[in-house]
């Protein structure tokens, strides 16, 4: 009979099977990712690369910054704008280039060393940026330091452009440079001479600057004049040069057509009816033009560009100018003008002319006295 043997040295022992508790079971066979507010490094890196791109993507004049809220249609026009006026810029140094084209996109020259603030004042639709052709060409001097933007929406003063950094108080003091966002810019002249005066207080207490320069293009030009001629002289910083690019001295017969189509385009017939010729404000400027003319010691320049056919004084007739502003109706008694052709036969010519190398020479002629 066979039989089994079993050895006693090594009692046996019966188990039973456990289960694993279900929370160590869960650890042991599948970590759940984190989320992502956690820092889980791969979604984050995923997240990243597609801020990045939407970033390289989105031109900088649609990046929202710590300034006011960009509104998109005026970004799309100054972009689109700025987009065909570089596209038509001709090949080759800008030292080859000669005639009207030399005007536009020619060489700069080497800006001056600033005596004192200058203040650039934008014309009507245009943002501060629009005198970056100006701005950027006098920052390269570094004595007159880098360009500041005063928003007046925000009545704060940012660095470079609308949406920079705030600019702090121990660097304003040394600034020179500056420019005005408004805070409409299809707004009208006496909406936006109020925020001149208030750009005026604030850039004159934080430079400790008695006097400042003024440049001002188109409609800009009037805004600057209302400002003056509103105000009293002996509590605002003293002006002591103004440079008035393509001005609307006597007004714009185009202000006469905006005032009946401006309506449904931001409003901007408002500002039409003002600027228009024949219109109560611009005829009680000129009847005043000596009063503005006297607060402004160092002398005005007019500079203006021709070679664009421009609506004239006679119904249907056009003459020649910017596209806005007839030649023959820029000047201004005891102000000193200046004229270039340039070679744009649009009216955009007229928006573009602040850009003009030409225009930048001719107004930094003007802060440095003709000398560098």
């Amino acid at each position: 009979m066979a039989t089994s043997r079993i050895d006693s040295s090594r009692p046996a022992v019966r188990t039973t099977p456990t289960a694993a508790p279900a929370a160590a079971k869960t650890a042991s066979t599948f970590t759940p990712a984190p989320a992502a507010k956690k820092g889980w490094a791969p979604l984050n890196a995923v997240k990243n690369g597609f801020d990045n791109l939407k970033d390289a993507m989105t031109p900088d004049a649609f990046k929202q910054g710590p300034g006011p809220k960009i509104d998109r249609f005026n970004a799309s026009k100054d972009w689109m704008s700025d987009r065909v006026f570089n596209k038509l810029k001709p090949g080759g140094a800008p030292e080859s280039l000669t005639g009207p084209q030399r005007v536009a996109y020619g060489p700069k020259n080497a800006p001056p060393t600033l005596k004192r603030p200058v203040v650039m004042i934008p014309g009507l639709t245009m943002p501060a940026k629009s005198f970056d052709g100006l701005g950027d060409q006098l920052a390269t001097n570094k004595s007159n330091g880098p360009v500041v933007v005063y928003v007046a929406e925000q009545d704060k003063f940012r660095l470079n452009d609308s949406q920079g950094r705030e600019v702090s108080g121990d660097e304003l003091k040394n600034a020179k440079i500056f420019q005005v966002e408004y805070k409409d810019p299809w707004g009208s002249p006496t909406v936006k001479a109020p925020q001149i005066a208030r750009a005026m207080e604030r850039i004159s207490k934080a430079t400790s600057a008695g006097d400042v320069d003024v440049i001002t293009h188109s409609a800009g030009g009037t805004d600057f004049r209302l400002y003056l001629d509103g105000r009293d002289a002996s509590k605002g910083p003293k002006i002591n040069k103004a440079a008035m690019i393509g001005p609307a001295s006597h007004g714009t017969y185009l202000g006469n057509i905006g005032n009946v189509v401006g309506d449904p385009i931001k409003n901007v017939d408002d500002a039409a009816r003002e600027l228009a010729v024949g219109s109560k404000m611009i005829n009680d400027l000129n009847t005043n033009w000596d009063r503005q003319k006297n607060q402004i010691p160092g002398g005005i320049t007019i500079i203006g560009t021709t070679g664009t056919p421009t609506l004239g004084p006679k119904k249907g007739v056009f003459e020649d100018g910017d596209g806005y502003m007839p030649t023959a109706q820029l000047d201004m008694p005891g102000a000193k003008t200046v004229l270039m052709e340039g070679p744009h036969n649009t009216p955009l010519a007229h928006l573009w002319q602040v850009q003009y190398s030409g225009v930048v020479n001719a107004a930094m002629d003007v802060l440095g006295d003709g000398t560098r």
